[in-house]
């Protein structure tokens, strides 16, 4: 399905859609694939908390006290919120955040769909339905509302006293209380009581009647809700409990409505039951079971890949559903019965036939049901059981052994001969290597024939009568003409660098840094506003009003690929603090050597002192020990938190934190305490200027250390491979949203073209004025702070205020910065940096304003003013839309859909290989195996899939591992219509001044 807008052949619209089963067709096949909980889920308010199988967070239509009520599963996209006691799929979710009761009726069906093909850019098929086929469309969604909302109030059923007997039963069974949660398990109470509270809930009595859910046989059974693959509600299943009478069924399933023509409204077989959990989970090899509670026992717990199916064989459409949602392997563990043994081979041919690699677990004992055996051996035994399967055909070869008995005589050779060949003709020469591995060895001791010898007999067998009867599945592809090919969703560009808010010289420094050194000029600019804040550091802070006062600390990752000459920018920016680092070391080695002398006169005339007191001539005079020397830092590589603790305190201005390697300062926190230490919360409250105590580990007795103003300003380069680092806990790796990311100004610009060598060079005069202009804003002075007589002399900021017509700036800027974040389509992601951004735009302020003062700038404070002027706020103001231009760009990256991202990079891998025509997934991770994102083959799945969707490759038939034994590898071809290499995407280079001319000023 392509974009319109692509194409001009009205043959190319997509095809009617005219009937219920069609419509639900559309969706599973078209929209449902392409869709993320990011691309749904966006109100403001879920500000969600993710993990891999559930994102928690604050809900649309009620103030959530915890923040967590409402939760989506973003693998099967349905939602939940316990304080509304609500839930449902997409088309809930869009028509409750519309304004509606969530029962999608009438037109609003339509509109929908409407919606989420505009969501996904797929056209909107041609609704050619009839009055009466729009009508059975509705009704087939009402009654998947209808089920949700049964759902939902079976749940509140178990939950009563009088259902403590289903309960301890449940329990008995192995479902505790946060199973029965989590798997959505309830009690089918009482009709009547089901019937006022779907009425209560907005359902017109008609539509109740129709749905069927109102059946007086299920009461008091437990309910299991069965969904389709997407989550969607297929119909309810219900367990006997002691509440039942006695000679009832032990389940049943609700029956399915029918339409006009006396057809079923919904096949609620056409998907295994629990399929959605396994494909959220990322399972492409799923375990097969029979019963229902077998599945659920077994997923509440953690088997996430097992399937039920209610039944001992696996139907046509539930076989076709694993296909299209590309499962590859099947383990059957059918229970252990003459029915199960019985269709064990004709599960095995159909998945077979249908390109999914069939497995038979080993058979449990006579009359224990997967669930007992579980409840006996545990989920270790339940894995170790599974250990045992072997291969489809292997067990057909075994099977047939055993039916036709010993093959001692000629004749009985022949007739296991004949069956044989019979059973393995039944596939295509695609199958040809897995019956020479499987099938054929175990016969070939008993019929004395080599295994090449039976393929031939296969082959030879097939000819005769070449349309046998075969289950074929669906091509993947549905036709073989290639469509053009739907643009995959890009990142957002990165913004240019306002180098206009720095004063003239500095905007030189920049340019002619940048030029010298071949790269973007958003390293230089980024690694002047660190050098600034280093150089300023907690000498002056900015008071918006009482109460509310900001620091010039920054936190700054300079994002690009290996060899973007990050670090020449940052040395060269930062060359006059290293070599004043280096003198400063110098000296205090002279005075440290002075002071041993003195120390050693001192101790010398102590021991003097002690020898006069036993009658010898005391010496002349007393003196004190001498002081000693202390190191002055303005620079610190590579340092823990614990060393930091007296060099912040000997150092109360402040320091530069500098990070050749960001992502090992990020990795490496809290690595000496296995993870449980306190250095992420260090950085936390040192960008807010918190004070707190650290205390000493090897002088106790002289009391913590403590700063009441720290102030360190941090800034490294990452890798885009890195950015991962920024959303886990270190160092264990699980993904966190602990706000150390949100204080993290990220720059990352588009990658700056290679080019030959400029022979620019840095001026010495250009170094020379940078180290001016540092050392003027060190010359700044801070408030001491009143103490005690004798107790060591503590500092505090000089507090800058506003001017009035700054005020208005910043009342301006505070109103668009709340739009903004209130917008009903705000990313969820970008919210937390977003409120650290607010603060950011203070500091970013008060360091132009001193920026412009130490330069002498006309546009800037005359002297050492206390008031920020409105120039300079709203200079800040044009800078923060540069970092927030970069934010939106950066934690998309982060944040976004991990598939999308990883597609793209394979596609760019595939556009940087045109000779790749023809591949297949190994030869992908081949060339892909050294990015994070594909350390295994199994990681290629999601993007190869997107790629298919958006039409840029699709599967052809399997090629033959190149070994006996060896996996088949699945191979893909590439649209013809790829555009030709270098066409149109070559990024534009940055013009620089071939020879840029450094002005001299004075500082």
């Amino acid at each position: 399905m392509t974009d319109q807008s692509l194409r001009n052949d009205p043959a190319a619209l997509p095809p009617p859609v005219r009937n219920a089963l069609e419509w639900n067709a559309f969706l599973e096949a078209t929209i449902y694939p392409l869709l993320t909980a990011d691309l749904i889920f966006t109100h403001v308010a879920h500000s969600f908390h993710k993990s891999p199988t559930k994102w928690r967070g604050g809900c649309p239509w009620h103030q959530s006290k915890s923040g967590t009520s409402f939760t989506v599963d973003p693998g099967s996209l349905r939602w939940y919120c316990a304080g509304c006691a609500v839930g449902g799929h997409v088309l809930q979710y869009l028509d409750r955040r519309a304004g509606g009761d969530g029962v999608v009726r009438g037109q609003r069906f339509f509109d929908l769909i409407r919606q989420l093909c505009a969501l996904v850019k797929v056209d909107f098929p041609q609704n050619e339905m009839s009055e009466e086929e729009k009508a059975l469309a509705l009704r087939l969604e009402t009654r998947r509302a209808i089920l949700e909302a049964t759902v939902l109030h079976c749940q509140q059923q178990l939950g009563l006293p009088e259902a403590e007997p289903a309960r301890a039963y449940l329990q008995q069974r192995g479902f505790h209380a946060d199973h029965l949660l989590e798997l959505e398990i309830g009690l089918y109470a009482c009709p009547e009581r089901l019937r006022k509270y779907l009425l209560a809930a907005g359902f017109d009595e008609q539509a109740i009647l129709e749905s069927s859910v109102l059946w007086p046989k299920a009461r008091g059974y437990a309910t299991f809700p069965w969904r389709d693959e997407v989550g969607r509600m297929l119909t309810l299943y219900g367990q006997i409990t002691p509440l039942v009478d006695p000679g009832h069924p032990k389940k049943l399933a609700w029956p399915n409505p029918r339409d006009p023509q006396g057809h079923n409204l919904e096949h609620t077989k056409r998907s295994p039951y629990c399929l959605q959990r396994a494909l959220a989970a990322r399972h492409q090899r799923v375990v097969v079971v029979e019963g229902l509670t077998d599945a659920a026992l077994l997923q509440a717990l953690g088997q996430t890949d097992v399937i039920g199916i209610v039944a001992g064989l696996l139907s046509q459409d539930q076989i076709h559903t694993l296909q299209r949602r590309h499962i590859e392997a099947v383990v059957l563990a059918l229970d252990p019965d003459q029915a199960g043994d019985r269709n064990l081979d004709s599960n095995i041919v159909r998945l077979a036939q249908a390109g999914i690699r069939p497995y038979v677990a080993p058979r449990l004992p006579e009359g224990v049901d997967p669930d007992r055996f579980v409840l006996q051996h545990g989920v270790q035994g339940w894995q170790q059981h599974l250990q045992g399967k072997i291969h489809g055909f292997r067990w057909a070869a075994k099977n047939l052994m055993t039916t036709c008995g010993p093959a001692t005589s000629d004749e009985q050779k022949d007739q296991l001969q004949t069956q044989a060949v019979r059973w393995a003709a039944r596939f295509s020469e695609d199958h040809a290597t897995d019956l020479l591995v499987h099938f054929f060895p175990p016969l070939t001791s008993c019929l004395g024939l080599s295994a090449e010898m039976l393929l031939a007999e296969v082959r030879r067998a097939r000819q005769p009568n070449p349309s046998s009867p075969q289950l074929v599945a669906p091509p993947l592809v549905p036709s073989p003409a290639w469509e053009t090919p739907l643009p995959l969703p890009k990142t957002a560009p990165a913004p240019s660098f306002p180098l206009e808010v720095f004063p003239d010289p500095l905007r030189q420094a920049c340019t002619i840094i940048a030029a010298t050194i071949q790269a973007p000029v958003d390293f230089a600019a980024a690694a002047l506003l660190a050098a600034v804040s280093a150089s300023l550091g907690a000498r002056r802070a900015l008071a918006i009003k009482q109460g509310h006062a900001q620091r010039g600390a920054l936190y700054l990752a300079i994002i690009a690929e290996p060899g973007s000459a990050k670090s020449p920018v940052l040395g060269a920016v930062m060359a006059p603090i290293k070599r004043l680092q280096q003198e400063t070391i110098q000296r205090w080695k002279q005075e440290k050597r002075r002071y041993e002398e003195l120390l050693e006169q001192y101790e010398d005339r102590k021991r003097a002192r002690k020898r006069s007191a036993k009658g010898e001539d005391p010496p002349e005079g007393r003196s004190d020990p001498p002081a000693q020397p202390l190191l002055r830092r303005y620079l610190v590589e590579r340092a823990t938190v614990e060393a930091l603790g007296p060099i912040l305190e000997e150092n109360p201005a402040g320091i530069l934190c500098l990070h050749d390697e960001l992502g090992a300062w990020i990795a490496g926190q809290n690595e000496y305490k296995g993870g449980k230490g306190s250095d992420s919360q260090f950085w936390l409250s040192a960008w807010s200027g918190e004070a707190g105590p650290i205390d000493r580990k090897g002088d106790h007795d002289r009391g913590p250390l403590f700063t009441p103003y720290p102030f360190v300003t941090v800034i490294g380069n990452l890798t885009p491979d890195d950015l991962s680092l920024l959303r886990t806990t270190r160092p264990s790796g699980k993904k966190v949203h602990d706000g150390f990311c949100d204080r993290i100004l990220l720059v990352y610009p588009d990658e700056f073209p290679a080019s030959e060598e400029s022979w620019c060079e840095i001026p010495d005069t250009l170094t020379q004025y940078l180290d001016n202009l540092y050392a003027r804003l060190r010359s700044l002075s801070m408030e001491p702070l009143p103490g005690a007589p004798g107790d060591t002399v503590q500092y505090r900021p000089f507090i800058v205020g506003l001017e009035p017509e700054t005020r208005e700036v910043w009342q301006t800027f505070t109103r668009e910065h709340a739009a903004e974040v209130n917008a009903p389509d705000f990313p969820g992601y970008l919210k937390g940096p977003w409120s650290k951004l607010k603060g950011y735009c203070a500091r970013l302020a008060l360091l132009l304003h001193y920026l412009h003062w130490a330069c002498a700038d006309p546009a800037g404070p005359s002297g050492d003013k206390e008031r920020v002027n409105a120039t300079m706020m709203t200079r800040a103001v044009t800078l923060l839309r540069y970092f927030k231009g970069m934010a939106q760009r950066t934690y998309a990256l982060i944040d976004g859909d991990a598939r999308m991202r990883a597609a793209t990079r394979v596609w760019e891998w595939l556009d940087e290989h045109p000779e790749k025509k023809v591949f297949t997934r190994r030869d992908l991770h081949q060339g892909l195996k050294r990015n994070y994102l594909f350390v295994h083959p199994d990681s290629l799945h999601d993007p190869l899939k997107v790629l298919e969707t958006y039409g840029w490759i699709r599967m052809v038939e399997e090629a033959p591992g190149g070994k006996p034994g060896r996996p088949r590898s699945v191979r893909y071809e590439r649209n013809p219509r790829w555009p030709a290499p270098g066409s149109g995407r070559e990024k534009e280079r940055e013009t620089v001044p071939a020879e840029p001319a450094w002005e001299e000023g004075e500082v």
